[in-house]
């Protein structure tokens, strides 16, 4: 079903032209959905991402902070509280219009908080892209859901293992991405597990080989994939 969702859509459909039918199914069996209620934060700028976002229904605003200043990330509480205090404000102008009451994207509280508002990405839109193609990027923007929102999610990992699949390259894990999937490593920044990845070397161990001694001083550790 999200295999055929994802071929109609004309956004997602540039992302697996020209690949396979079981590739692409092998990739849209690692996407994971996900709703976010009106006014939630997807991401923040300056994040480091790993995961590429395609709205199925609903609508999020984008925002930018124009300085090079580090932005604030409210905690949750205080985002909801920021929330409800316009919702209430809203709610008590009653000589207001429909007209009048707009999405969070034109909200005077929030290009305050997330800076300013740049456009809105609706149903088949897509976001997040920069974010999983190179483990050091950040994210460009702020994204706040405007509506009840629906995405299909796709990490890192899956999707670095299409664009190459669209280029013709073998499909498999690199060492980055056998590493981030491993829940030992859910802790470790971006940068410390891309340094490790590098040093890891590959080796083919025959059947019935030993790897050490018993009692013997441990001089590797060995992951299997």
């Amino acid at each position: 079903m999200m295999f055929e969702w994802v071929l109609k859509n004309g956004s997602t459909n540039k992302l697996f032209s020209g690949i396979q039918d079981v590739i692409c199914k092998t990739i849209c069996r690692e996407m994971t959905l996900y709703t976010a209620p009106p006014n939630s934060v997807i991401c923040y700028q300056g994040d480091f991402g790993d995961v590429f976002y395609i709205i199925i229904s609903g609508q999020v605003g984008l925002y930018v902070e124009e300085h090079d200043k580090k932005q604030s990330k409210p905690f949750e509480d205080d985002l909801k509280q920021l929330m409800q205090s316009a919702l209430l404000e809203d709610m008590s102008s009653s000589h207001a219009t429909t007209s009048d009451r707009h999405f969070v994207g034109h909200n005077p509280h929030l290009p305050k908080q997330f800076g300013k508002f740049i456009r809105f990405i609706g149903s088949g839109g897509t976001f997040g892209e920069l974010a999983v193609m190179e483990p050091t990027a950040q994210r460009t923007c702020t994204v706040v859901s405007t509506t009840l929102t629906s995405f299909i999610c796709l990490k890192r990992a899956a999707y670095q293992r299409l664009v190459r699949a669209s280029n013709g390259d073998t499909v498999g894990f690199t060492q980055y991405e056998f590493l981030e999937d491993l829940f030992y490593f859910d802790s470790w920044s971006h940068g410390d597990v891309q340094r490790f990845s590098n040093k890891l070397r590959q080796v083919t161990v025959a059947a019935d080989v030993r790897h050490r001694r018993s009692f013997s001083t441990p001089e590797y550790m060995f992951l299997e994939p």
